[in-house]
């Protein structure tokens, strides 16, 4: 019997979300096993969460009390207001801003409603595509490259020129893997968020790449976020 098919860019480990679920379920102990509406609600937001790839640490998190830069709660309002609209319009968005500023919990959350609302995301990371991309199992080349140009939705973090080697090789190298996700997304009007640390992402490309990758780039809307690192200020539901 073959193995079930699991997404390469998954990067959850099962004993996680199995630790979550059982939290959950131990949190009704009046349920005496039987699910409650409740439950099957919490339940089923933490698989279509992990199937996600989307970070433990966000799914209990609510941006209703974030007390971040304005801007971020004002587009994640905009965004979860009509997801099937973002959808159809394909929209493209980049946050820019240092650490900690809440640029990840903000796409992390507009992509908990749109799981929510039955559509595909994935959260990734520049790193992790970068990792799996470079292996020597083509299988898993294959699929990621389905993954990342066929999701509805889809997150790539941490867009920064700090995964992209000195040497013109490595430069040319990362510009081949990330371009053809970008330009495809935007083609086919899928929509796309990126979060970056750096106020100018494609710094580390070069030659032709970096000019496809920046008039690219040039189509996405560009959103500043400044601030103190909020990470300490996370606020559970």
């Amino acid at each position: 019997m073959s193995q079930a098919y699991k997404n390469p860019l998954i990067t959850i480990p099962d004993r996680k979300v199995n630790e979550v679920t059982q939290s959950i379920i131990d949190s009704f102990p009046e349920s005496q096993g039987n699910y409650t509406r409740e439950m099957y609600v919490l339940l089923e937001a933490v698989k279509r969460y992990s199937e996600s790839n989307l970070p433990v640490d966000y799914w209990f998190l609510d941006m209703d009390e974030f007390v971040g830069d304005a801007i971020l709660k004002k587009k994640y309002i905009e965004i979860t207001a009509d997801i099937e609209k973002a959808y159809s319009q394909g929209i493209k968005i980049c946050f820019a801003g240092s650490c900690g500023v809440g640029k990840t919990m903000t796409a992390v959350c507009i992509l908990k409603k749109v799981v929510e609302m039955g559509r595909s995301a994935l959260y990734t990371t520049m790193s992790d595509i970068i990792a799996v991309s470079t292996a020597k199992n083509n299988d898993d080349k294959n699929d990621i490259r389905r993954e990342l140009l066929e999701v509805d939705f889809l997150i790539i973090d941490e867009l920064d020129p700090k995964h992209i080697s000195s040497s013109e090789l490595g430069s040319e190298l990362f510009g081949r893997i990330i371009e053809p996700i970008i330009r495809t997304r935007i083609q086919n009007k899928l929509p796309l968020f990126l979060c970056t640390n750096s106020p100018k992402p494609t710094s580390g490309f070069t030659g032709a790449l970096k000019e496809s990758i920046s008039s690219l780039m040039s189509t996405i809307q560009i959103v500043p976020v400044i601030g103190a690192d909020q990470r300490s200020k996370k606020v559970k539901k």
